[in-house]
């Protein structure tokens, strides 16, 4: 959702700052005392697994040799983002199977983001289990291994939402605009920091 030449800016002020982008399996192998993490990590997340994820935004992570966390769907005959429109007003693409397997082979992380993006707080339990495990199962098919971190479609969640995740063997959620703002603090319901269209310069360096 920002722009190309933007993007490229952001990563040269994280570049220039000396962040290390990592994933949260890199984070799961330091829990486990199996890396040592660089002195200023940070975590790169990309939600809906939009084709420009892979189009636009991988390709100038490699210029900067940086890695990122990619959430998509569970459900693979959804080929387009409703829920998401481009600048010509359409529904965007989502990216394919192989590009995703692309993606993996990069060191890029792989993450659910639910069957079919609905919002899961407030639905009853049947229904988020069938979002959040069936897109687990789903994922981990395609790349013939154990995925580990679930963003909650729109940021939304609930007590539910959180235990099910937990419950599934999933070792991270991440959220948007709720829980605590220290790191680490719960797992289960990871705060992040959104980057959209309206955040200049000014507002990322603060961020």
């Amino acid at each position: 959702s920002i722009d190309e030449d933007e993007f490229r800016q952001q990563l040269k002020i994280l570049e220039h700052f000396n962040f290390t982008p990592i994933t949260f399996e890199d984070y799961y192998l330091y829990q486990n005392d199996k890396l040592t993490l660089p002195k200023k990590p940070v975590i790169l997340t990309f939600d809906d697994g939009l084709e420009g994820v892979y189009e636009i935004a991988f390709p100038i992570l490699k210029e900067f040799n940086m890695r990122a966390v990619i959430f998509v769907m569970g459900d693979r005959t959804i080929k387009k983002a409703n829920w998401y429109k481009g600048p010509d007003g359409e529904d965007c693409s989502l990216i394919t199977d192989k590009q995703i397997l692309e993606l993996r082979s990069e060191g890029f992380e792989i993450g659910s983001h639910g069957m079919s993006h609905l919002p899961l707080a407030g639905m009853d339990r049947e229904l988020q289990e069938y979002e959040i495990l069936k897109s687990k199962k789903s994922i981990e098919d395609l790349l013939n291994e154990e995925i580990y971190t679930f963003s909650y479609p729109y940021g939304l969640l609930d007590r539910i939402s959180e235990n099910v995740v937990k419950e599934a063997g999933y070792k991270y959620g991440c959220g948007v605009y709720t829980g605590p703002p220290r790191f680490g603090a719960n797992m289960y319901d990871i705060r992040r920091l959104a980057i959209k269209d309206n955040v200049n310069l000014v507002s990322y360096l603060f961020r």
